[in-house]
């Protein structure tokens, strides 16, 4: 997992017991805790009264386990990062703890958050023929009913169209162009 130079900065301050102390350390936890439940916010967090260097920790200690969220790396990758900027293993278990409460409920709202675009999970099509249009005039011309069923953050959209042979024909066309440009990335 990879972080801003600023935000180890901060982590480290938050390793250090003498930059924040275990009191201070619990707290921060804390805040982080109704943060990520979306609690109201306490009465004792004023935080025109917090030191500099524990709000540099707060600041730390939460992007880093929203990362964690968003990425979802192992433990031995967190274990490694931690140890890599200081933290004692009590600090450590406290920050697996939290990581551990709120992971599904995290994740799933980022999911909900997220400019993530609809996948295509279904097609299904029907061919039709018309013989008549709405003005009672002879048509005699096949329509194609095309369904796309999508998925975003787990939930379910039908998309429905219709088109003559030539607009199926242009859309399938353009879905080999979006392939072939894949494919060439991929490459």
């Amino acid at each position: 997992m990879e972080l801003a130079r600023s935000v180890e900065d901060e982590l480290r301050t938050a390793a250090r017991s003498e930059d924040v102390d275990d009191e201070s350390f619990q707290k921060i936890l804390e805040w982080m805790r109704n943060d990520l439940l979306h609690r109201e916010k306490d009465n004792d967090r004023d935080l025109e009264s917090v030191d500099r260097l524990t709000k540099r920790a707060y600041n730390g200690l939460l992007t880093f386990i929203v990362e964690a969220f968003r990425q979802n790396p192992g433990k031995d990758s967190l274990t490694s990062m931690l140890d890599d900027l200081g933290f004692s293993e009590q600090r450590k278990d406290h920050l697996f703890s939290l990581f551990q409460e709120h992971i599904i409920i995290s994740r799933s709202q980022l999911r909900r958050i997220s400019s993530e675009l609809p996948h295509v999970v279904d097609v299904n099509w029907r061919l039709d023929y018309v013989t008549k249009d709405s003005h009672l005039e002879a048509a005699q011309e096949p329509i194609y009913t095309v369904s796309l069923k999508t998925e975003t953050a787990g939930q379910t959209k039908h998309i429905e169209f219709a088109c003559s042979v030539a607009e199926l024909q242009d859309f399938v066309s353009a879905l080999k162009d979006v392939q072939k440009s894949i494919e060439d990335l991929r490459s």
